[in-house]
């Protein structure tokens, strides 16, 4: 079985993932700005860490499937608003892979998903 660190795991999409990942069997690890919330709503199965330096070097990882960003439907789209939803995508992503990058075991897939078309 594979190793997967979900970005964005307590959103609407990566409740489903982590659930499905967990019920065929996989690792879950789970990148949230607050574990214990994250705990609430993924269970004690999912291992959650509030950043990438803060796994551990042992914990491998396979597969990163970034999920991550400000909710999109939760307020007007102002010009303030849509410079929110980029950032909280882009240079989140930019970090997590510059993290990632300096583990000396690599993920062998990343998948990013993001929805900031307007």
């Amino acid at each position: 079985m594979a190793a997967f660190l979900i970005t964005g795991a307590t959103g609407l999409i990566g409740q489903a993932l982590c659930q499905r990942l967990l019920n065929n069997g996989e690792t879950v690890f789970a990148l949230s700005r607050n574990c214990q919330k994250a705990a609430k709503i993924l269970g004690s199965q999912v291992q959650c860490f509030e950043s990438v330096d803060s796994i551990p070097l042992d914990h491998h990882i396979d597969v990163v499937i970034n999920l991550a960003g400000a909710p999109i439907v939760d307020k007007r789209w102002t010009d303030a608003r849509k410079q929110i939803l980029l950032k909280s995508r882009v240079d989140y992503t930019r970090n997590l892979i510059d993290k990632l990058s300096k583990r000396s075991s690599l993920p062998h897939s990343f998948i990013s998903g993001s929805a900031v078309g307007w």
